[in-house]
């Protein structure tokens, strides 16, 4: 029972990756109250170099905020060179960012990056922003789809110290028991 036990602990804390979401938002407050303006500030995190387009849709709660605009970095606007196409509005109540790159624009942007602030009014008190992601399209030049962020591993602790910190828990637990 207790090889098992140790066993899988062993498995569990040797294997750790990360994934962080393409598109991410920072509200710049937890909540807020009627008429309040809502900043969100919006990333690309961690982009495949080798994606030519992506459009994200998100769902977000009519009743509570309403669609104000959306400001794209300067960085977005100049790089004409490197960003083919960029746009941000509201469809149905749907909030919809689309870019289309040209070829090696992770070479001038780098793989993360703020695309630009998203603009909201809150229309309840005491709300709290969020946004639910409904469909995702994200292809290379071909038009295919493509895997949307760089897989990133997180240095793990090395085995011989996770097992060496086993055995040392171990041996305090059965040392403590008999006492």
């Amino acid at each position: 029972m207790k090889i098992k036990m140790m066993a899988m602990m062993f498995a569990l804390l040797s294997v750790f990756t990360a994934r962080a979401e393409l598109i991410s938002f920072e509200p710049d407050q937890s909540t807020y109250n009627t008429g309040s303006l809502i900043t969100v500030d919006v990333f690309i995190n961690d982009a495949n170099p080798d994606i030519d387009f992506i459009s994200f849709e998100y769902i977000f709660a009519e009743p509570l905020f309403s669609f104000d605009s959306f400001l794209f970095e300067t960085i977005i606007e100049d790089s004409f060179d490197q960003i083919d196409y960029f746009d941000a509005y509201i469809e149905n109540d749907v909030f919809i960012i689309e870019l289309g790159f040209l070829l090696d624009w992770s070479k001038v942007l780098g793989t993360s990056f703020k695309i630009g602030q998203a603009f909201f009014v809150a229309e309840q008190d005491d709300v709290s922003f969020s946004l639910t992601e409904d469909v995702s399209i994200v292809e290379d030049s071909d038009g295919n789809p493509i895997q949307a962020t760089i897989v990133t591993n997180v240095s793990s602790p090395s085995t011989a110290f996770l097992f060496a910190a086993m055995l040392f828990v171990i041996t305090l637990t059965r040392r403590f028991a008999f006492r």
